[in-house]
Order: C-alpha cells, then structure tokens, then sequence
C-alpha cells in the first residue's frame, strides 16, 4: 500500500511538471509568468463638429451611436485567434448601450461580453440611454488576472440656445431716423440659426429674416426704444437680446494729425489735417483750428508757420450737422538755438609753435529778438586729453607740443539754448586733418 501511494506522488509530481512546461510553451493564463490584461486608454472621443464645445462634452441625440475609444493588450491572448477575455463595464453614473463586432457573448444586461479579442485599438459605439454626466468603468479578465479600471467620462447635453447679439449704427440723425442693425456676431455653438425675429418697440412689424444679413428699420419719432433680437436654431431651440436705441444725436469724433514733426525752430512750419474726424450719425458741418499763436483757420487741412519760440497747443474744435462738438488737440514745441560759427587761422594747421587764433564772433541767433549771451572755446590736445577753456568770443595761443587738437566753440543765447560746434587742428604733424572733421551740435 505505502509503494502504490509513493508511485501514485511521483506520478502526480511528473504530470504537474509536464502541466507547467506545457503552460509555458503556450503562454497558458495558468503560467507562472502570466501577466494581467494592460489598458492602455479609455476615453470617449470628442466631436469636431463642434470646435466650441469642451473634449468632455457630446451633443445628445437619442438613439445616437458616439465613439468609446479603447486601446489594450494581452501578451499571452494578442496573436491567438481562439483565446479571448472576459470584458465587464461598469457605470458609476448615466447608462447605455456598448457594442463592437469583435466583442460577443455579451449578458443580458449588455455589460459584460464572455468574449473580447486578446488585444485591441479601436472604437466601440456607446448609445447612452438620456443625457447627463457618464461614468464609464472598464475590467478585463483572462481568467486568471484583471485589468486596472480606468475611467472614461463625459456630459451629453442636449440642444444649446443660440447666443444671439447685434450693432446699432445711426445712419442720420433726420426724419426718419434710419437705424442698422448687424447681426453677425449672433451664434449656435452646437449647431446653426435658422432665423433672426428683429422687434423694434415702436409698434411696428417685426421682421422675419432667415440669415444674418444686416437690416435697417426707419423710427418716425425721436426718442428710445428696445430693440429685440431672437434667434432661432436649427432644433427649433431660441433666445433673444434687447438693446436700447436711442435716436437722439450723437456726438462727432475730432482727430487732428500734424506732420512732419511736432517740434522745430524758428521758422517752424508745419502741415496739418483734421480729415479723420468723423461724425457717427451725421456729418462734420464745420471745422475750426486753433494754433495758439492768435492765428486760427477754418480748414480741414493746411500749413502754418510759427515765428516765435514757446509751447503751443494745436486745438480742433468740430462741429456735426445738429450742432454737437468735439475737440482734441496736439502739443508743439518751437524752440531756436543760436548758430555756432567756428573761424580757426590757420585753418589747416601747420608745424609747431603753432600761432593758433580761434574766433567765434560769427556766431549769431536767428530768432527775431535772440541774442548770443555767452561763448565757450576749449582746445584739447588728443594725444593726452590736457584742455584749455576760454570764457570768450575768440582767442589767440600758441601750440608747442605735436599733436592733434580739437577745437570746440560753445555759444548760449539769451533765452538759455545753446549750440556747439567743433573742429581737428594738426600741429607739428605730418598728416592731415583726423576723419570727422567738423560737426555741429545744438541743445538745450
């Protein structure tokens, strides 16, 4: 009895080793190195029909089939066409239909399918049963192991107003009063308009227009109104928006433009041009321009010359058909350096001493009542940057030392602008006049 029990354990142990060899050769659920059911994603698809509407979010149409994208894998069940899983899905909330032809066997509730291919990358259809917010769970089984449960979500809303909107435009400001309406910005996010219903408060007829094409509607009186819109979508959904339109004068708009610059000397001209105003319901009877000078002009365009230095401001007054104004203006600045005049002997330089005479007498100011109240000549050898300042019109002095010199004249007049001017003198050298030769500089 003990020898047959022994032969009956070994011949147990023989055939579990040969059960495990052969799970392993096969990939069998049942091997040591099964691994479970990997999903890699699980999410319904979002609808590019409708750019507007969150990726969480499905327009609702009953008995409407919408994409459940499902991509997994199971390396022991992916290449056999006869091994399948066991998928089970789960609803947290909402409810519904899912289907795909490789999917079969499923229970009696629709939710679970007996067979399911070992990997898959692909859509399932998802009818839900009425809209709302739906949580989706997803388990795979190879009999053995199962999967994770990821989740897929989504909001099926049913049909979305229209957004309706409008702009008003005054045509004129007489009797009738013509009145636009424009009502492109109007817009069904989930789907199109099919009508526009304009009501305008005046006990008038309300138009009907099938497009949004712009309107305009002629009020008899002056006065306010509510002027309505409502828009109507293609799934009969509405809603409507009211604005007041009032057809009393509106203002003008003033815009004044000077070119080509707004600061200059004496005489500083300058073109001007108010042509840019506009008048939003009417039109500009008159224009009116004040330079700030005691000089104006009635002109909606032209020239004017300053003769004196100072800070002006450049005002427009306008004027609409109904006698409603509006005004803007635009700084200018005059203001008129002196003129430096720099007169150097010799004025090519020459070998050292040097008897260098610098004069700045002929400096002047060209404003009417300017005067030159002071000068400055500075004379800086280059080569060490030593400098001599003289507090004076002109100067006499003697170089001795080789070397470049640049000479500088300062002048200032007598309402505090100044100019300076500038010059290379060679002494002692054998070259010529360094590159720059002379400049000019005006400040204040």
């Amino acid at each position: 009895m003990k020898k047959s029990l022994l032969l009956l354990l070994a011949l147990l142990m023989v055939g579990a080793a040969v059960l495990i060899v052969a799970c392993e050769k096969h990939k069998d659920p049942f091997s040591a190195q099964n691994v479970k059911p990997a999903i890699a994603d699980f999410r319904f698809k979002p609808d590019p029909n409708l750019p507007n509407i969150g990726a969480d979010s499905l327009k609702f149409k009953a008995r409407t089939s919408y994409k459940l994208f499902l991509k997994y894998d199971d390396r022991e069940f992916s290449n056999s066409s006869t091994r399948k899983l066991q998928a089970t899905f789960f609803f947290e909330s909402g409810s519904g239909k899912i289907s795909n032809d490789q999917f079969s066997k499923p229970s009696a509730d629709g939710l679970s399918f007996g067979e399911a291919p070992g990997s898959f990358d692909g859509d399932l259809l998802f009818v839900p049963d009425a809209p709302g917010v739906v949580r989706v769970k997803l388990q795979l089984s190879d009999g053995v192991k199962t999967s994770e449960t990821p989740q897929a979500s989504v909001t099926f809303f049913e049909n979305l107003k229209p957004i309706p909107s409008f702009t008003i435009r005054l045509r004129n400001q007489t009797n009738p009063y013509d009145v636009e309406f424009d009502p492109a910005r109007s817009r069904d996010r989930d789907g199109t308009i099919a009508k526009f219903i304009w009501t305008y408060g005046d006990n008038s007829k309300a138009d009907t227009i099938l497009n949004n094409s712009i309107i305009t509607h002629k009020f008899t009186q002056s006065g306010q109104y509510r002027v309505r819109l409502k828009t109507v979508d293609n799934e009969s959904k509405a809603d409507s928006l009211e604005q007041l339109v009032t057809t009393a004068n509106q203002p003008p708009q003033a815009a004044l433009r000077i070119t080509p610059t707004t600061s200059g000397s004496v005489p500083f001209d300058i073109d001007y041009t108010a042509t840019s105003s506009f008048d939003p319901d009417g039109t500009i009877s008159s224009y009116q321009i004040f330079f700030g000078d005691g000089e104006t002009s009635q002109s909606a365009t032209g020239r004017h010359t300053f003769k004196n230095d100072g800070n002006y401001q450049v005002i427009l007054i306008i004027k609409d058909n109904l006698g409603l104004a509006d005004t803007t203006n635009v700084p200018v600045r005059v203001s008129t350096p002196p003129i430096a005049a720099l007169k150097i002997t010799p004025e090519s330089g020459g070998p050292i001493p040097l008897r260098l005479v610098v004069s700045g007498k002929n400096s002047r100011d060209p404003h009417p009542a300017g005067s030159i109240t002071a000068y400055r000549i500075t004379i800086t050898n280059v080569a060490n940057n030593s400098q001599q300042v003289f507090p004076q019109d002109s100067v006499s002095t003697l170089l001795t030392t080789p070397a470049n010199y640049l000479i500088n004249l300062r002048v200032t007049n007598n309402r505090g602008l100044f100019s300076e001017t500038e010059r290379v003198i060679p002494a002692g050298l054998p070259g010529i006049i360094l590159p720059g030769g002379e400049s000019s500089l005006q400040k204040r």
